[in-house]
This record gives C-alpha cells, structure tokens and sequence, in this order.
C-alpha cells in the first residue's frame, strides 16, 4: 500500500515537473518571439522615419560649413545681421559681403577672440560660442519640414541645443535636437535627439598662425611682416592695404592648402591696424 502511494506521488510529481517545465519554455519562446518581433517593427519604423534623421544631418553639415566660412572670414565673429551673436559695435571692414573684424577686440589689447570657451576672455567672445549661437539660430531655417510633411510624415520637435568642439582635428558639432517622427500612412514612429557632423576644416591651424603673428606684432610691430610667415608648410598668407584714405591698415588672409569647404581651402581673414608703421 505503502509502496504504491509512493510510486502515485512521484508519478504525480513527475507530471507536475513536466508541466512546469513546459510552461516555463513556452512562456520563454513566446517572450522571446514577441522580443524579435518588437525588434523588427522597430527597425521597420527606422527604415520608414530615417529620411527625416538624414534630412536633419545633411542641414546641420550645411549650417555648420557656412558658419565656419563666417568666422573664418570675420576674424573669429558671426555678427547679430547673420544670425550670431556679436553686436556690430567693433571696429570692422566690408570685403565681399563679409565683415572682416580687426584683430582689436579689447582697449589697447592687440589680439583675436578667443578660439575656445573658457581660455581666456568671457565665454561668448570665442569662436566656439560665435558657431554655437549661429547654428542654434540657424538650422531651422534649413530644416523646413514642409517638404517632409507634404510626404507623409508628422514631425513633432522640442527645443535644441548646440555644443561645438574645435581641435587639430577639424570642428565637430553636436546637436540636441529632440524630435518625435510619425509615418501617418504605417504610423511607424521614431524619437531621435543627437545628430552629429564633423567636418575638415583648418580653423585650429589658421587661427594659431594668426594669433601667432598678432602677438608678436605686438610685441615688436616694426619687425614682424606677413613676410616672416611666408614660409609656413602648407600656408599661404596674403595681405593687401585696406581702401581707406590715410591710413595702412592691412587685410590679411591665411589659406589652409590641406583642407576645404564648398570647393575651397579654408581661410582666415582679420584685419591688422597699421601693420607696417
């Protein structure tokens, strides 16, 4: 009797195990199942939404190079009339449509804004600052979902932010730009909020040589032309008088040969009171 009572629970037991067991896998293949299909309808949502993302990243590079273009050719500034932040109350020179800024931002102080936040002067005299504020102020005019909509999309945005970073490198471009993306037709949706561009441009290199040469102008004015530079591996450097009567203020250009934007070696402009007393 004894005997088949154990034999009746363990049978029991055994089943119990099995059932348990089989519940366990199906519950494991349906979780994962469910998994691979949220993994599909996810990467089928990326694929219909991408458009956008790219759309976004191609307008950044856009804003980015012509931002860089400015400051190049402004001696380091993006001013209020082109959408940066530098009121036009320096002293500065019209060549091409550019404002080509003198390299005399402070009283008595020969010298160029700073490339960077935080070297020396207050953060929004740098270069870097100058970029930010331009592509902040900048990239929706390029990035006109209307054509976007029009095709089916439904784009919902939330402020942005823009942090550049300047090194022997190039510029790289940060922007933090939530956006939430619906495809009306599927209703496949998509959040993104980082887009990214780094871009070849010599402004690290041509600005150290301007900086280089203010400085030591400064320190010896009647010594130091942009004779003493002309040697510079794969710089050019080029000056002309600025057109004004009485006075020898030069325009000077540094032309990087290694990198370029829009079909162009990138340069840097600024303008030097009397260069050569």
């Amino acid at each position: 009797m004894k005997k088949s009572q154990i034999a009746t629970f363990f049978v029991i037991g055994l089943v119990v195990i099995i059932l348990v067991g089989m519940v366990i896998y199906f519950t494991s293949w349906s979780t994962k199942r469910q998994g691979q299909k949220n993994v599909k309808i996810t990467q089928q949502s990326t694929i219909r939404t991408q458009p956008v993302s790219n759309f976004i990243n191609l307008c950044l590079e856009k804003v980015a190079k012509d931002g860089l273009v400015l400051a190049g050719r402004q001696a380091g500034y993006i001013f209020t009339d082109q959408k940066g932040p530098q009121t036009l109350t320096i002293k500065f020179f019209d060549k091409d449509g550019y404002h080509v800024a003198y390299a005399i931002p402070l009283p008595n102080q020969d010298r160029l804004i700073d490339l960077n936040k935080g070297e020396s002067l207050a953060n929004a005299l740098s270069i870097q600052n100058q970029l930010e504020v331009y592509i902040n102020n900048t990239i929706e005019d390029c990035a006109d979902f209307t054509v976007l909509e029009k095709q089916g999309f439904k784009i919902k945005r939330s402020g942005k932010n823009t942090y550049v970073k300047i090194s022997d490198n190039g510029v790289a471009v940060n922007l933090h730009y939530p956006i939430e993306v619906t495809y009306l037709k599927t209703g496949d949706k998509a959040h993104y909020e980082n887009f990214n561009v780094n871009i070849n441009a010599g402004l690290n290199k041509t600005y150290g040589v301007a900086n280089n040469m203010i400085g030591r102008n400064y320190e010896s004015p009647s010594k130091i032309t942009v004779a003493n530079y002309q040697e510079l591996p794969r710089i050019v450097i080029t000056d002309e008088e600025v057109n004004t009567p009485g006075v020898k203020d030069q325009l000077v250009v540094i032309k990087d040969s290694d990198t370029q934007i829009k079909g162009q070696n990138y340069e840097f402009w600024f303008v030097k009171e009397n260069w050569q007393p």
